[in-house]
């Protein structure tokens, strides 16, 4: 059983005075019977409601790498090497801000690092030389 949860946001003020017209949010959540797997939605809805779905789903996704490739200023032709490389759900995850201070840090003074790390010591034993590097 999948839980779905929707709102419908309220009207527009333009709307004021219209039928149907809604002064608040509403919220709804429903249980549907969607099957945990592709065989029992094939067998549930049939195999082309499902390929169908699939496609529709997969298509926004290729959008998606176009409309970055284009934003970037790829050449043509570099973004239908992109979407010939997309493979759904093998996103390339970002680096954690943990990681990107790491790098960032890498690439400090020996003399800043040093006060990045009395000043992160401070924070984190309870504040007292966080007040005294801001002083």
């Amino acid at each position: 059983m999948l839980t779905i949860k929707t709102t419908l946001p309220k009207s527009p003020d333009s709307e004021k005075g219209k039928e149907g017209y809604r002064a608040t949010d509403r919220q709804v959540s429903v249980n549907w019977d969607c099957p945990d797997t592709l065989k029992g939605m094939v067998e549930k809805f049939g195999e082309q409601i499902c390929v169908a779905h699939l496609r529709s789903a997969l298509t926004i996704n290729v959008q998606a790498v176009a409309r970055k490739g284009m934003a970037d200023g790829k050449s043509d032709k570099e973004i239908q090497d992109a979407v010939n490389k997309y493979k759904p759900g093998l996103k390339v995850r970002g680096k954690s801000p943990q990681e990107k201070l790491a790098d960032q840090f890498a690439k400090m003074p020996a003399d800043q690092k040093a006060a990045l790390l009395a000043q992160l010591t401070g924070i984190a034993g309870g504040g007292k030389e966080k007040k005294a590097a801001h002083a």
